[in-house]
């Protein structure tokens, strides 16, 4: 299954609300068994974003095969990201676009 946790151009209200509906849909599927993308394009830069899209991952992490993030286009902003959301979860993939980010969820792991 892919699911996509759309949190682009939210306001920290609005992104604990779809994190807290992420949570639990995803925490409701088989362990191992999600595909998940987070896309974070024009979302604000702000701490309790960082938190709340930290806290999901280390939470729903048995239940992700594979995750990717997306809308991270400029480096310094995704050197910032993947240092917050590192954390709870290493395996992420990171990428400016959507369309990047879904392909490369979606190729199947090298045995």
């Amino acid at each position: 299954m892919v699911f996509v946790c759309d949190l682009s151009g939210l306001e920290p209200d609005d992104v604990r609300s779809v994190v807290s509906r992420s949570r639990d849909i995803i925490s409701r599927m088989p362990a191992n068994s999600v595909h998940m993308l987070m896309n974070l394009s024009g979302i604000r830069d702000c701490g309790s974003t960082k938190m709340c899209t930290r806290e999901l991952l280390k939470e729903v992490g048995p239940h992700l095969y594979k995750g990717a993030v997306s809308g991270l286009a400029d480096v310094l902003e995704k050197a910032v990201w993947e240092g917050a959301l590192s954390v709870a979860r290493k395996d992420l993939g990171y990428f400016a676009t959507y369309e990047d980010a879904l392909c490369w969820l979606v190729e199947p792991r090298a045995a």
